[in-house]
Formats: structure tokens, C-alpha cells, sequence
């Protein structure tokens, strides 16, 4: 393990001499300046947006530079509060694939996608995407497109026709939504990617020309636009709530009946959102209510180690990347999951807080506070994170510090981290990060044990030699409280090494490549190996879309303290096994598409078959059902035990203000099945209407612990939401 953290800072130390004034050389482009707006209807007129500046754009895929089959043309302006682009795809009618018209919902229609680094920092950007439908889809990007965050919604507007010479799309973006922070002089520099995806031939154009050795979503390979005498302006945004729910609940006593309450609740509150200006936004939430978020899918554990959910709730999304601190093998030093619920998983009220995001000077910035009531049997506690990240050495280098608490509660903690993402040269970073944990209840453990460290050295590129070289160090006393930790005390590393061939000559087969990997987690205490895995794998991507791999695997696990899986009992042992894994996936722009994972081999002593198997068919604009079935055989100890979750999923979209989604699942670990079903009108931007209704049944009413046989449902919830936002 320190053979690998002193090789990767050798090297570090030398690459970094010759590069620490590395500088961007691009040149900055200038657009027009919008002397009106416009009509922003979705018929762009020649009138309207003759002033507008034309963006040249290059095939990016399937063939980078090669001819489209239908012209393109991207126009772009400003004014002092917004940006403004129109789009004209030529296409046949026939060739224009619309599969949803729900908000935030990409079925692999053709689409318009804006990717917009507002601080310039090649690292984080904010996109936009518009069908040919007007449905509208929005993400967060950061760490240079590897993390992606759909559940982010922002205040912008696109209008869309189709005619019999194609699609046409307009699109406002205001400053305020991006965070535009211009200079003294009122400039502002910014980083833009546009591109074109036309689906059934699986052709996108983008500008600037973007080499495919990249992913056109990175910010660092957009191009630099200048914006002149765009001020900052102090837009305010207002969005109070009124709620109301009725629940039903079974308690479940040790003997005689069980008995059944029911509840009614009415709430109001809301969320203030306050452009500051120069960059700086300030969110307050006032008794929030997250009934409207989508529900968890569920997952099978297979393992020891717990699971991690994303965090679905819409008022943690905003900058949630500068907040994405990760630690050894996968934790996070701060989770905003674990705000507003119990550690066993109860919801806990929380009654507010407040997040500032934003840029000062070369500093990015993050504060977030939130206050919960008391529960749980706990008294309120506040959860708070303060990050701070700067560019360092060269326009691809950042390096910062956060400081995470959690005050209130069984005890008081502090975790303090700090990380470094340092271009190395050409496309070579080296990523370090370190993190300790201080609280009344490690008073007695060391500095080693309460911390961790680690550090990558990678090259991201997808053409040509790839490679990522890791160690980490993890001590048995680090416990973030308000983060995830999946793995403790533990050190390891590993490497990984690929080569990524795009034979652009080649109809359907877009990029392959072979890949070697191995990873080791070791336990501190010189016990042994906790997990290992060597892995070599062939992938492939075809023209359409369509991926595939095939993979084998060697796993080794040592286990100390026994568990269960599926009711078998996993014993303490050393256990090696082999298995071999196959995926494909149709090309996400068929009607018809889904993902088929199969494989199998030596599983703890025994053996295990799985199928994942996820299809989804879009009937209609108007309707898309999935399904997915994920099964394991397990063969342990001469028994056989199968394992399974089914989820039965529907989108309905009578139009582009009104859907339903209705999520059902059944986990046979759990015994019982569970029903999500969320209703919206959107009758504007940042103004809904929703009905959510949660329920469960059980599947099993026996268990041994109670007289009497347990209750079908496991509780209902009914609520019923109107938001309204003022001042956009």
C-alpha cells in the first residue's frame, strides 16, 4: 500500500515541475448581442435571429468529421439577462423519432442539448436538452462529466415545432439560472457545448468540433464565449407550498391485536431562491416537503457491506457536485441523505435551512445548513458543510478543503477533508484526497485510525491507451456522520489499463476495447484479504448506441463475522471463486430497448446464476412501460435459494403538462410489495401540482415472533401537493 501512494506521488512531483504554468490557449469567442428578445414560440423567424451568431458545427458521431445525412443550423445571441438559441434540424418527418413527453424523461427522442460552464472552470457545467415534443430535460455536471445529477431542475424555457422540413427549437436560458459571474469591467467568460442528436441513425453534431477521444459533455473541451456588460442582477424566486396527506399505519405488538392508526396533516412552507449577483445564490427552505421525490429503486444486497442510495430529494441537487467529497471504496464524506432520516431509515421533519453556492473570486464556494426536529428519540440536530475549491497551477487543476458537522445529536462531530485534482500533463491527472473525523467519541483513538487517504493517478481519454493507478487508506475509527461508509478499516489499491479503438470505417461497431483491472482491499490489523477482484473484459459500442461486454472475474473475500443472504448463512472463510458476466444493451433510441446482463460461477463456497433483465417499450409519445427482473440462484450449503426484484414501471404523459409515473416493486428479501404512484400538472415553470400515493402489502403474514398472523398492508400515504413560484 505504500509502495503504490509513493509511486503515484513520485511521479506526481516529477510531471507537475515542467506543467504548474500550464494556461489555456483557446482563443474566446465572441457572439452577438440580442437587441430584443425573442418570440420564443418555436418557429424561429430570419427576422428574429438574423443578428445571431451562427455556431459551425462538426459530426461528432458516428464518423467525427464525416457528412450528416440532414443540415443543422445553431444560432446564438445574449442580452443582459439571458441566452438565447435557436435551432433548425432539417430532417424528413419520418426520420424524427418523439418517444416521451414527460419533463426531465429522455426516451432517445432526437434532442437539442446546451452544456454551459458559467464560472469557466472546466470542471462543472450546467445542461439543457429540448425534443422535438418540447419536452425538456436538465442535469448538473461535474468533475468534468464523469458525475452526472438529473434530479436537478433549473428556471429556463424552450418551445419546439415540427413541420414538414423538420424541427425547430427556441431556448431561454437566464443568467441568474446559470450563475453567470462577470468581471469588474461586467464580462463574464463562459464555457459553451452544443450539440444536435439525431436518433435513428445515432448521429450527433456538436460545436465546437470535439475530437470523440472526449466526451462532448465535458466542460473541458467546450468552447470559450465571451459575454460583455451582463452585470450581475438580483433575481429573486419565491416558491411556497401548501400540503396535505392522510396516512394509515400498523403497529405491529408482541402479543394480542395489532393495531392500526390513521393520521391527518396539513403543512405549508416553501424554498426562497436569491441571486445574489456576481455568481452567488442563496437557498432558504422553510418546513420543507419532499412528498413529490421519485422513489428509491430498490436493490438486492449480495453482500456484507451496505447499499447507497443517491440522494432524490430536488432542494440538495442544486452544486450538488462541489459537495462530492468520496472516501475509500465508494463512501462520501458528506451524504445529504443522511438529513431528515433516523439511522435504522425513519423519516425525521426537517424544519429548514439554508444553502449559499457560488464563486468568490477564484474561490468556489458551498455553505449548507439544515436544522431537523427531534426524533427518533433524539433531541434536533443541525447538519452543516462548508466547502471551498480553488483552481490551482493551471485552468484544469482545482484543490479544496470541506468541513462537514453534525451537532445535536448522541454525540457531536466534526470531519474535515481535503482533495487535489491536478492536471498533470495532457490528459494525466492526479486526484489525492484525505479526511479525518473529530467528535467526543473518539477522543481515544489515534490520528491514523480516525482518517483516511487516497490518491488516482488516471488518464481520461476514451480513444487510444487508458490507465488508472489507485491506493487508499482507510482507518476502523473513521465514521463521517453525516456521510456513507461502505468499507472499514482497510487498505489497498489497484490499476487499470485499456485501449479504446474508434475504427471510423467500420458501419456499425463505433469503439471497442479490452480491458484489465485489479483492485485489493486488505485489513489493517495484518488479518488477511477482506476483497479482491481481477477482472479482463472485452466492451464494444455500436453506431446506433448499442454497447455490450463480456467479462470474467476472479473474487477473493475473507470474512470475519458471518452473515445472511437471502436466509443462508455466509460462515467466516477465506473464499476465492470465478465467474464469467455478459451485457448488452439496445441502442437507447429504439422503440424497443432494454439491458440483458447474465452470468454465474463460484459464490461463497457455492454457486450462484443471475439475469438482470430491464426492457423498455415505448408505446406511444403518451406511454413507455419497463420492466425489470433481477434474479439470483443461489446453491449454498446443498440448498438452492432464489432471490428476486421485480419492478413494474409506467410513464404517462397525456402531454407535456401532465404525467404519471406508478413504480411498483416486489423484493422477495423484504417479502412484500411496494407501490409509488406520483401524479403532476405543470401548469408553468416552478408551478405544480401533486398527488402521491405510497402503499405496501405484505407477501409472508408468519413470523415466528408475533401470536397472530401479521396485517396484509404495511401502511398507505396519500398527499397531496400545490407549489407555486413567484418572480422568475
Amino acid at each position: 500500500m505504500r509502495g503504490v501512494l509513493w509511486a503515484a506521488t513520485a511521479v506526481a512531483v516529477s510531471w507537475l515541475a515542467p506543467c504548474a504554468v500550464l494556461a489555456q490557449t483557446s482563443d474566446i469567442s465572441e457572439i452577438a448581442r440580442a437587441d430584443r428578445p425573442p418570440s420564443l414560440d418555436g418557429s424561429p423567424t430570419m427576422e428574429e435571429w438574423e443578428a445571431a451568431s451562427v455556431l459551425p458545427t462538426t459530426m461528432y458521431a458516428p464518423s467525427f468529421g464525416g457528412q450528416p445525412a440532414d443540415s443543422t443550423v445553431i444560432r446564438v445571441m445574449y442580452d443582459a439577462s439571458a441566452i438565447y438559441l435557436g435551432g433548425w434540424f432539417y430532417a424528413e418527418p419520418s426520420d424524427i423519432r418523439i418517444h416521451s413527453l414527460q419533463r426531465d424523461r429522455w426516451s432517445g427522442d432526437d434532442a437539442f442539448a446546451i452544456y454551459i460552464d458559467a464560472f469557466n472552470d472546466n470542471s462543472n457545467s450546467k445542461w439543457f436538452g429540448v425534443t422535438p415534443a418540447g419536452t425538456r430535460f436538465d442535469q448538473l455536471v461535474s468533475d468534468d462529466g464523469a458525475t452526472l445529477n438529473g434530479n436537478w431542475d433549473g428556471f429556463w424555457d424552450a418551445a419546439t415545432s415540427v413541420t414538414e422540413e423538420g424541427w425547430f427549437a427556441e431556448v431561454r436560458i437566464p443568467l441568474s439560472t446559470l450563475g453567470v459571474r462577470p468581471g469588474s469591467d461586467g464580462d463574464a467568460v463562459i464555457g459553451l457545448t452544443v450539440t444536435r442528436r439525431a436518433s435513428k441513425r445515432g448521429e450527433r453534431v456538436t460545436f465546437p468540433a470535439i475530437d470523440p477521444a472526449f466526451a462532448f459533455r465535458q466542460p473541458s473541451v467546450a468552447a470559450d464565449v465571451r459575454l460583455r456588460d451582463v452585470r450581475g442582477r438580483r433575481a429573486l424566486w419565491v416558491s411556497p407550498f401548501v400540503a396535505a396527506d392522510a396516512t394509515r399505519n400498523w403497529t405491529l405488538a408482541e402479543s394480542g391485536p395489532h393495531a392500526v392508526s390513521e393520521d391527518q396533516h396539513a403543512s405549508i412552507g416553501g424554498d426562497v431562491k436569491w441571486s445574489l449577483g456576481n455568481g452567488l445564490v442563496l437557498d432558504v427552505a422553510i418546513n420543507p416537503d419532499f412528498a413529490q421525490a421519485e422513489a428509491d429503486d430498490q436493490q438486492v444486497n449480495l453482500d456484507r457491506f451496505p447499499l447507497f442510495f443517491p440522494e432524490k430529494r430536488r432542494f440538495f441537487q442544486e452544486s450538488s457536485g462541489l459537495f462530492d467529497f468520496q472516501t475509500g471504496d465508494g463512501g462520501r464524506l458528506f451524504h445529504s441523505r443522511r438529513i431528515g432520516l433516523s439511522d435504522d431509515g425513519v423519516p425525521i421533519q426537517v424544519d429548514g435551512g439554508i444553502r449559499l453556492t457560488g464563486r468568490l473570486d477564484a474561490v468556489e464556494v458551498g455553505v449548507l445548513s439544515m436544522q431537523t426536529d427531534a426524533g427518533g428519540g433524539g433531541g434536533s440536530e443541525n447538519f452543516s458543510v462548508l466547502r471551498l475549491r480553488s483552481r490551482v497551477f493551471n485552468d484544469y487543476s482545482t484543490a479544496g478543503v470541506i468541513l462537514s458537522s453534525r451537532l445535536g445529536g448522541a454525540s457531536d462531530r466534526v470531519d474535515l477533508g481535503l482533495d487535489a485534482s491536478i492536471r498533470l500533463r495532457g490528459d494525466d491527472y492526479l486526484v489525492a484526497r484525505a479526511a479525518t473525523s473529530l467528535g467526543d467519541d473518539m477522543a481515544g483513538a489515534s490520528a491514523g485510525d480516525r482518517s483516511t487517504v487516497s490518491a488516482t493517478l488516471e488518464r481520461r481519454v476514451q480513444r487510444g491507451w487508458a490507465y488508472r493507478v489507485d491506493g487508499v487508506y482507510q482507518g476502523g475509527d473513521f465514521d463521517p456522520a453525516a456521510g456513507f461508509v461502505r468499507r472499514r478499516d482497510f487498505a489497498g489499491g489497484g490499476a487499470e489499463l485499456r485501449h479504446v479503438f474508434r475504427p471510423d470505417d467500420n458501419p456499425r461497431i463505433q469503439s471497442w476495447y479490452p480491458r484489465i483491472a485489479y483492485t485489493a482491499f486488505h485489513r489493517n490489523d495484518g488479518g488477511g484479504v477482506q476483497s479482491s477482484l481481477a477482472e479482463a473484459g472485452i466492451y464494444w459500442q455500436t453506431v446506433e448506441g448499442g454497447t455490450g461486454n463480456l467479462r470474467l472475474r476472479r473474487v477473493e473475500e475473507g470474512v470475519l463475522t458471518p452473515f445472511r443472504v437471502g436466509g443462508a448463512l455466509i460462515g467466516e472463510g477465506e473464499y476465492r471463486e470465478v465467474e464469467f458476466a455478459a451485457r448488452f444493451a439496445a441502442p437507447f433510441g429504439h422503440a424497443l430497448r432494454g439491458v440483458f446482463n447474465v452470468g454465474g460461477g463460484g459464490y461463497f463456497g457455492g454457486s450462484r446464476l443471475f439475469v438482470d433483465l430491464a426492457p423498455t417499450w415505448t408505446a406511444s409519445r403518451h406511454l413507455e412501460l419497463g420492466i425489470r427482473w433481477n434474479a439470483s440462484r443461489l446453491r449454498l450449503a446443498e440448498r438452492v435459494r432464489s432471490l428476486n426484484l421485480l419492478q413494474l414501471r409506467s410513464r404517462i404523459a397525456l402531454n407535456a403538462h401532465a404525467s404519471v409515473d406508478l413504480l411498483g416493486q416486489y423484493n422477495s428479501t423484504r417479502r412484500r410489495l411496494d407501490l409509488n404512484l406520483r401524479g403532476r400538472y405543470n401548469f408553468s415553470e416552478g408551478t405544480d401540482l401533486w398527488i402521491v400515493l405510497d402503499g405496501g402489502a405484505r407477501t409472508d403474514l408468519l413470523d415466528p415472533r408475533f401470536d397472530e398472523p401479521l396485517p396484509r398492508s404495511t401502511g398507505s400515504a396519500l398527499i397531496v401537493k400545490f407549489t407555486r413560484t413567484i418572480g422568475m
